[in-house]
């Protein structure tokens, strides 16, 4: 006798289940297609360095190679270019985004191609460097280009919708700038590097809206530059860091507490890896250039116990620089612009400028009375502090500054701040200079916001003299 369930008999039921399971089971998580950025093996400068980890390096090609077995077809995708480099896959999985030059004296430009029929388009038309794009969740594209700053090369990050109209620069703080991927929060990662001496944004990871406002850090590099960054589907957050004199290693970061989770991954990750790609849960794909302990290609890193197998793909004349798994994405949260370009102003709110939450609490130190603000060549006034030591500032869009509290006698308290931008209409807020800890004010309505915001700059009698 045969049991039927709505007109399906339990035998075919049963072979149906049974060829899912013996389908899913033998899904091979390394049937995947990757492409790889390759340049060939040579000694080269610190400068060459720097502009390789971030794309800018001669006679590099991206790749498509499969990993379903060691020694799988690979194939150019770029053979009509001088250099291409860094591919950024889009959500969809479909197409990617790449630098490139037709011809060694060309400006690096944006390209995107179609992975399905290898279509090209050209995105940007600059007289500068552009490299490092990054597709955003409303199908726009965010990458960094190269500006003079005082006569100092540097690279902002620019926007760029995928019509290629209206190009629009979202950072405007000294440093270079060089976006590594989008969060699943909307936001961007980024690398700032190199913006100046003093400047305590040196080496550090920020994260802001895909328009530049709400620019904050992240957490802090230990290494020169930070090269490339991926949120797993777990949350988890991997990056990888390096110097120009060295090889680099790879880490991980608490989405949550990002500042006080950073954790290496594995001995066998450190000192030796040139690039690093998501790409699955619970692994990695890492290229090595060892050949003390002979390791040189790219190969798979298992988190979970630490392991190393591989290469999946080697070379012995070339080196990998870039990694970039082809995949479907979950397209992050489209975050609301709240950037008004027919404003030129933003506003600022401090609950507590004098509020020091790395402070002990019997510590003795000057009370803070005063607030500057500080430009890139010289102050732009100094406002008094109310008496719960709020302050509310409008000041010019951007057009980048720091802050420092003073005393009575105009004696430094604390700071200069890291420099700190506001988008046209921006609204910001902070609650006092403790930056990195869990500390905060008492929840109460500063008395600042009971009186109209303060013009910054001030006029010019109120500039502080700058020595």
């Amino acid at each position: 006798m045969k049991v039927k369930l709505h007109g399906l008999s339990v035998f075919r039921l049963l072979s149906i289940l049974s060829l899912v399971f013996f389908m899913s089971c033998n899904k091979d998580t390394r049937n995947k297609e990757v492409l790889f950025t390759e340049v060939q093996k040579g000694s080269v400068s610190a400068e060459s360095l720097l502009l390789e980890a971030y794309g800018l390096v001669p006679q590099a090609r991206i790749l498509r190679y499969s990993l379903k077995e060691k020694g799988g077809s690979v194939r150019s995708l770029t053979q009509d270019f001088y250099s291409a480099s860094n591919p950024n896959i889009n959500f969809n999985g479909r197409s990617m985004i790449f630098s490139g030059q037709k011809k060694d004296t060309d400006i690096w430009q944006i390209y995107e191609m179609n992975l399905e029929d290898s279509e090209i388009i050209q995105l940007t038309n600059s007289v500068t460097n552009c490299l490092s794009p990054v597709y955003l969740p409303d199908g726009s594209i965010v990458f960094s280009k190269e500006i003079s700053a005082d006569k100092v090369k540097e690279y902002a990050l620019f926007k760029i919708k995928r019509d290629r109209q209206d190009e629009e620069r979202i950072t405007f703080s000294p440093g270079s700038y060089f976006v590594l991927n989008t969060l699943q929060d909307g936001r961007i990662i980024c690398a700032k590097i190199r913006a100046g001496q003093n400047d305590q944004s040196q080496r550090k990871l920020l994260v802001m809206r895909p328009d530049g406002s709400k620019e904050m850090l992240f957490s802090v590099s230990d290494l020169e530059l930070v090269r490339s960054g991926f949120e797993s589907t777990d949350g988890t957050i991997y990056l990888f860091e390096s110097d120009p004199n060295k090889k680099g290693s790879v880490y991980s970061l608490n989405y949550s507490d990002p500042l006080f989770t950073k954790h290496i991954l594995s001995d066998k990750v450190k000192d030796k890896t040139l690039s690093m790609s998501y790409s699955e849960p619970g692994r990695l794909l890492l290229s090595f250039d060892d050949s003390e302990k002979n390791e040189s290609g790219v190969y798979e890193f298992n988190i979970i116990d630490n392991s190393l197998s591989g290469p999946v793909y080697s070379n012995a004349n070339s080196k990998v620089i870039s990694i970039a798994a082809i995949q479907k994405r979950k397209v992050p949260k489209k975050i609301p612009s709240e950037v008004n370009h027919e404003e030129n102003t933003a506003l600022l709110l401090c609950q507590d400028a004098g509020f020091y939450g790395f402070q002990s609490e019997d510590a003795a130190a000057a009370k803070a009375v005063k607030l500057e603000v500080i430009g890139k060549k010289s102050s732009l006034g100094i406002v008094d502090l109310e008496s719960d030591g709020s302050v509310y500032l409008k000041l010019k869009a951007d057009t980048p500054f720091r802050l420092q509290t003073l005393d009575a006698e105009n004696n430094i308290v604390n700071g200069p701040s890291s420099w700190i931008n506001l988008r046209p209409n921006e609204r910001r807020a902070c609650t006092g200079c403790h930056q990195g800890n869990d500390r905060v004010p008492d929840n109460r309505q500063p008395l600042a916001v009971t009186k109209e915001p303060i013009s910054i700059p001030r006029v010019n009698e109120l500039l502080a003299k700058q020595e």
